[in-house]
């Protein structure tokens, strides 16, 4: 049981992790974008987003080599 719970919370921080690598992508294009076209507040704003996406991904990056660092032990 214990070891189904680990299997899915991984699947999820896998999830988690390309959600967070898409919006950073998205967001970086978006700011691109909107500071070519002289839009600097809403570039900021998006530069700001990704960068939070940035941040959340390397947290989650890290618990998923945590997790492979971690012998797993199952408990019956």
């Amino acid at each position: 049981m214990i070891s189904a719970r680990s299997e899915q919370l991984e699947q999820d921080r896998w999830a988690t992790l390309n959600q967070l690598e898409e919006s950073d992508s998205l967001s970086s294009k978006i700011a691109g974008e909107a500071r070519t076209r002289g839009y600097d507040r809403a570039a900021a704003s998006f530069e700001e987003k990704a960068e939070r996406s940035r941040r959340r991904a390397k947290l989650i990056c890290r618990a998923l080599q945590d997790d492979e660092t971690t012998e797993t032990v199952e408990i019956d």
